[in-house]
């Protein structure tokens, strides 16, 4: 990754070991040469009056690398964990790939456990999106380029926020995500940590599991897709992305998938930040999804730009 991704892991470490919190209003500088002068500015949005549901931004300043270049692009982070936690290795380091990239990039911390009971994550992903769209001129984001991206359960939700919500994004990155509820129902099902999260502990049916099924969102006006998982994900069956894959491809929209044979579930960006000591969390050929989707979310944009104003993002 590149000084940015690098610089900021730096920051964040110093700050989580002084026991600080990057939060509303906080500035950190990338590269404070005359040349680039780069910095970044956060922001935060709270959902819930204790902050327990919030927003956090990251939003890139103008400077002379970017001259003439204001409104961008957003990326909207929804981190896994199963709807029981929020996963940080899939939130921070995530959101500096793609501010890498010059994105605005943005993550969704919402609602688990019991708080997530009828799904409530999805109201605020929706608000998410809503809020991101109605602050775009203050925050310069493009409205009509909100891109969700999310992994595991948060592919879930980020699923929902571009097929199933009222305000939906327009573009959806997703890793290892779970996609066909259905694909869940057995003996053991209200045992499932995402079922007993969303639906509760009692009998689960197989209705209960289609309301929350996002292969059946799938429209011909669903938004363009990228997706990837691993063929030795032990803990999700890949039939979750070939099942949501398969639906796209019957209806004609447009996707990207990519099946990597090695990696275990949960690789974020599978390279050593990610990995946090883990050696089984590093996996190079996995790891390329990051470059595969950066590229291919270049494309979508331009194509989404063409006949508009000849404008490209980035």
């Amino acid at each position: 990754m590149n000084d940015l991704y690098k610089i900021y892991e730096k920051f964040v470490s110093m700050n989580r070991k002084s026991g600080l919190e990057l939060g509303a209003g906080c500035r950190f500088t990338i590269d404070s040469s005359e040349e680039r002068g780069n910095s970044m500015r956060c922001i935060r949005e709270n959902y819930t009056d204790d902050g327990r549901v919030h927003l956090q931004g990251y939003l890139q300043d103008t400077d002379l690398v970017f001259r003439g270049r204001r409104a961008r692009a957003a990326v909207l982070i929804c981190p896994g964990g199963a709807y029981q936690y929020c996963a940080v290795r899939e939130m921070d380091p995530i959101a500096m790939a793609f501010a890498s990239k010059g994105y605005h990039t943005f993550i969704l911390t919402y609602s688990v456990g019991e708080y997530a009971r009828g799904f409530q994550p999805l109201e605020e992903v929706d608000w998410a999106i809503r809020t991101i769209r109605e602050h775009a001129g203050d925050w310069e984001v493009i409205p009509d380029q909100i891109v969700i991206a999310g992994f595991s359960a948060g592919g879930h939700l980020a699923l929902a926020g571009g097929l199933k919500a009222e305000n939906r994004a327009d573009v959806m990155i997703l890793g290892y995500p779970v996609a066909d509820t259905q694909l869940l129902y057995g003996p053991d099902v209200s045992e499932d940590p995402l079922v007993r999260a969303l639906i509760g502990e009692q009998p689960v049916t197989g209705e209960d599991l289609e309301a929350v099924n996002m292969v059946s969102c799938v429209t011909r006006q669903s938004p363009p897709m990228f997706v990837f998982n691993t063929f030795h994900d032990e803990q999700l069956a890949r039939e979750h992305c070939l099942e949501l894959v398969s639906r796209y491809s019957e209806l004609n929209v447009p996707c990207e998938y990519h099946l990597f044979q090695e990696g275990l579930h949960g690789l974020s960006l599978a390279d050593e930040v990610t990995a946090a000591g883990r050696p089984q969390m590093e996996e190079p050929q996995a790891a390329k999804w990051f470059g595969l989707a950066a590229d291919w979310l270049r494309r979508v944009l331009q194509e989404m730009e063409h006949g508009r104003d000849g404008r490209v993002p980035f």
